[in-house]
């Protein structure tokens, strides 16, 4: 069996040790298995006096060759060599920055183009007032 890499274990050792606010409830949760060769997750919710008012996942995933449609590169937290290797590598391969930059530029179109935001901003509105309307 294929080592763990060093970057993912590190990554992983790293949301391991977060200790957060005890309204936070952090537990791992079991990963996506045919997403990367390796992955890690977790899950929160967030609980107030009105129960929980908030929950997600962090999903990690790794693959040292990287993925269609990843739009990223993973380096070390503070590791200001390792970067400018990864910077430098996306400079040596133009195929590679242009299929990160497109895939970048595909997901903020389809979630923050204002044909998208707007009526997501709209309904908001028409739901606060159809509340406050409600409760006159």
């Amino acid at each position: 069996m294929t080592p763990v890499p060093e970057l993912f274990r590190e990554a992983v050792a790293a949301l391991q040790s977060v200790r957060p606010r005890r309204e936070v409830l952090l537990e791992p949760m079991r990963a996506p298995q045919r997403l990367a060769p390796w992955s890690y997750a977790v899950s929160c919710e967030v609980a107030g006096p009105a129960d929980v008012l908030a929950s997600g996942r962090l999903v990690l995933l790794h693959d040292p060759d990287g993925q269609d449609g990843w739009d990223g590169v993973l380096t070390r937290q503070r590791d200001s060599i390792r970067l400018a290797k990864a910077v430098e590598g996306l400079l040596r391969n133009p195929e590679r920055r242009l299929q990160l930059g497109r895939e970048a530029a595909r997901k903020i179109r389809s979630r923050f183009d204002v044909q998208v935001c707007e009526p997501i901003f709209h309904n908001r509105i028409r739901s606060v007032i159809a509340a406050a309307s409600t409760r006159k």
